[in-house]
């Protein structure tokens, strides 16, 4: 079963209000396009139109991964939208399979490897963080968006820190 968490709007500094939303679904096939749909929505809900195709592919690609290498049977699609900075997390139960950092694109012809290295391309900053401490239980791959053609296109998103 999949559950959503809407939170109200959070005040961190002066501007818009900051609005959290959350996803918790199973890791399956269907939820790359659930997880993009949700992040869409919200997303032209407020204001960030201009913003969306990159989220888009971004959180199908992320999402994707752990469908695929995360030997998790859950995952949370976190999304953060404060003033003009969007953040997405995607967390996950598998904390030793933490994805590489890309050097490079792929070579044409190969079928897999492009989803970080877009993430690289298209994401104003990204990582990714591995939660508990000493004995880790997670890990996030996060991006930042910076939508320029919202009201005040000010950044104030930093590394997301759960």
């Amino acid at each position: 079963m999949a559950t959503a968490t809407l939170t109200g709007p959070l005040a961190t500094h002066d501007g818009p209000p900051t609005h959290s939303y959350r996803l918790t679904a199973p890791s399956a096939e269907q939820n790359p396009k659930v997880a993009r749909d949700m992040v869409a929505s919200l997303l032209e809900a407020a204001g960030h139109g201009a913003s969306v195709d990159a989220a888009r592919l971004l959180v199908s690609e992320l999402v994707t991964n752990v469908w695929q290498h995360a030997d998790t049977c859950q995952l949370t699609v976190e999304t953060t939208i404060d003033g003009a900075s969007i953040t997405v997390r995607v967390t996950d139960g598998d904390f030793r399979n933490t994805p590489p950092m890309p050097h490079s694109f792929p070579e044409v012809g190969d079928e897999h490897g492009r989803g970080l290295a877009l993430v690289d391309a298209l994401a104003t900053r990204w990582g990714v963080t591995v939660h508990g401490g000493r004995e880790p239980a997670r890990k996030s791959v996060w991006f930042v968006l910076v939508d320029r053609s919202s009201a005040g296109g000010a950044d104030h998103a930093e590394e997301p820190s759960r």
